[in-house]
């Protein structure tokens, strides 16, 4: 099982398809996923791949996902994130203009489970 960060911009919300610009041959069904709100804010939610990534007429590359837990309201904020040594050195910090999805760790996801635990 492979760990995913999606981000998208404030406002957006998390819609139950996610685009996948690349990475499309690595992501599978099962597969955690971290959802990302630029501008400074952080991890908002939670969830899973829920199936393989599919060629949309209008959208483009899509993939299904199930939202586990989200907590807009109350995020991990990215400068708590990037203060963590488990997570600091991140794709999603490293190149935060790189299109999604982004690529996690073991190390970084279980850094994101202990900053989301409670959420």
């Amino acid at each position: 099982m492979a760990h995913w960060i999606f981000q998208s911009k404030p406002g957006t919300g998390l819609d139950p398809r996610r685009c996948v610009k690349r990475y499309r041959s690595r992501i599978a069904a099962g597969d955690d996923i971290a959802f990302w709100q630029t501008g400074g804010v952080g991890l908002v939610g939670l969830g899973a791949i829920a199936g393989p990534p599919e060629l949309d007429a209008e959208a483009g590359w899509t993939a299904p996902i199930t939202l586990l837990r989200v907590f807009p309201e109350a995020p991990v904020p990215r400068a708590a994130l990037l203060a963590d040594p488990d997570f600091a050195d991140s794709a999603i910090l490293r190149m935060p203009g790189a299109a999604s999805p982004f690529p996690v760790t073991g190390t970084e996801w279980a850094a994101i489970l202990r900053h989301t635990a409670g959420r």
